[in-house]
């Protein structure tokens, strides 16, 4: 068995990637990577019991050469008797668009065209957690990649580099094969077996940050200080990425047993519990509860230095704005993690309804009262009936109910006028007045019913 075909079989199998039943959908640029990775794919796909389509993406940025790379992954497809799928996407203007580079829009394009093409198998029946996609990143790539990142700042995770598998934002599994093939080695199959891949020679050019790096960085690196460079990094990145996934372990069995509630906008996470795990562990049990509400990039040394000083913080409502409309604050003793949609959306909720004696209501507000009564954001000057006869200020009230003060503006009211009869704080807690209950004398009832929180 030809050697690169036994590193990339022992990859898929050492990280279980792919397994019989599955479906592969290959990212298929017609670079030597990708087509060494399709022929290997292809030649395994009937003895292993998968199936393989592909997907090419022509990004509009070699006029000419790009329809040549696109014409080439097709006909190579046909040949195969493989499906292939070709999107084409002016890149640039995406860029131009979204103020990205041009490496950035290149690659949300190529994940939005896997992420079709698996939508469109969900579609034809085939379950979701079946489908893996599967990119041609190799070993060279990933040296890039963590010396790019320890550039950036990048934090002790970021030197693990590419994993081998990951879930993506659309909930595909991504597959990296030929992660641990070296480039040359690459090379050499396709010249061994006749595959004449395309060459884009825009590669060779030192215009993008991560070409300088392979063709002026690590050769300079390998030249003065270290010949074998390009292993030594990989090896640390091996050795980061045991450590990344131990600590991201840890962190989610934390979770486990310290949320106090949590949805798809919000986590509250005890405080007391967050405070005394070594920081090693308390950034990534963050970054994991910031992920579960959809924060899962552009966090910054910065960040979570914020973050600590939050939860060590006198303050009972502190808050600490993040990337992308995320935040943290306190809760008193406790921490929430959310996203600025966590209250702006409609949730379904159990709350036991509120009887007011419909009579008693009259005398208070008048006839009709009935009509009056609305749903809204509180108000200045609010206050509702408590046990006794007397009153209490909403403001007050949060207070007391140590609602946070970042989400007391969230708080939303049922009133007749300036007093309230139902005053819900989130999805768990709702208080309803203390007044207008019935009792044996009474002919009418109104009903208070929350079944939702806006």
């Amino acid at each position: 068995m030809n050697k690169v075909r036994e590193v990339i079989l022992k990859t898929i199998e050492e990280y279980n990637l792919i397994e019989k039943g599955h479906h592969v959908i290959l990212g298929l640029s017609g670079g030597p990577d990708s087509v060494c990775l399709f022929d290997v794919l292809d030649g395994e796909r009937k003895r292993e019991g998968f199936t393989l389509s592909a997907v090419h993406v022509n990004h509009m940025l070699r006029p000419g050469a790009a329809e040549r790379d696109q014409a080439y992954v097709e006909n190579l497809c046909r040949e195969r008797g493989v499906e292939c799928a070709s999107f084409v996407a002016d890149c640039h203007a995406l860029a131009v668009e979204k103020a990205m580079t041009d490496e950035e829009a290149g690659r949300a394009l190529r994940y939005e065209s896997y992420a079709k093409a698996a939508a469109d198998l969900v579609a034809k029946g085939i379950s979701r957690d079946k489908i893996r996609i599967a990119v041609a990143q190799n070993a060279d790539d990933q040296v890039e990649t963590v010396l790019f990142r320890l550039m950036r700042g990048s934090g002790t995770d970021g030197l693990a580099g590419m994993s081998f598998s990951r879930t993506d934002e659309y909930g595909n599994k991504i597959i990296r094969p030929l992660l641990t093939v070296r480039k040359k080695d690459i090379e050499e199959y396709c010249r061994e077996n006749g595959l004449n891949p395309c060459i884009d020679h825009t590669n060779g050019e030192t215009e993008y940050t991560r070409n300088r790096v392979r063709h002026l960085l690590i050769p300079f690196m390998a030249e003065n200080f270290n010949e074998n460079i390009g292993d030594a990094v990989f090896r640390l990145s091996l050795s980061a990425a045991e450590d990344r996934d131990y600590f991201r372990r840890a962190a989610e069995e934390f979770l486990k047993s310290h949320v106090v509630r949590g949805d798809e906008y919000s986590v509250v996470i005890e405080g007391d519990a967050l405070r005394n795990v070594h920081q090693a562990l308390r950034r990534r049990i963050m970054a994991a509860a910031l992920a579960r509400t959809g924060l899962r990039q552009d966090l910054a040394f910065s960040h979570y230095k914020a973050l600590d000083d939050i939860l060590e913080s006198d303050s009972p409502s502190a808050r600490s704005d993040l990337p992308h409309g995320f935040y943290m604050c306190r809760m008193y003793e406790d921490v929430m993690f959310a996203s600025e949609k966590e209250g702006k959306q409609r949730k379904k909720t159990d709350f036991e309804p509120c009887a007011c004696d419909y009579d008693k209501g009259a005398e208070a507000f008048g006839d009709g009262w009935e009509n009056r009564v609305l749903t809204r954001e509180r108000r200045p000057g609010d206050f509702i009936r408590i046990k006794g006869g007397g009153r209490k200020k909403i403001q007050n009230l949060l207070v007391d109910m140590k609602v946070p003060k970042a989400l007391r503006d969230k708080v939303r009211v049922t009133a007749c006028g300036s007093e309230v009869l139902a005053v819900v704080t989130d999805d768990k807690t709702v208080r309803y007045t203390a007044c207008y209950k019935p009792d044996d004398s009474t002919k009418k009832v109104i009903y208070i019913e929350i079944n939702t929180v806006i």
